[in-house]
């Protein structure tokens, strides 16, 4: 089953436009990239499972995290740090 991983990135609680947001797989495995909206929102249409997720933007620190990937999960908000 394919679902909707979305979720929004901020620098200082500001949204971030044009952040990169990339999913790897659960063998470490690029599977896609793309860049937040002009809100700073993202989506991605993946089917259920483990996700590494890695997300960042120029003067930002790049952020890694896992993330499960259900019919009930909540967005993945995320707060970049200045570099």
């Amino acid at each position: 089953m394919t679902l909707q991983m979305t979720g929004k990135v901020v620098v200082a609680g500001t949204p971030t436009e044009g952040a990169y947001i990339r999913i790897n797989g659960p063998s470490g495995d690029f599977v896609w990239e793309a860049r937040t909206d002009a809100d700073g929102e993202y989506k991605f249409n993946l089917p259920e499972g483990e996700w590494t997720v890695v997300a960042f933007a120029p003067g930002t620190e790049k952020h890694t995290q896992q993330y499960t990937l259900t019919s009930e999960s909540d967005p993945l908000n995320i707060d970049l740090r200045p570099s």
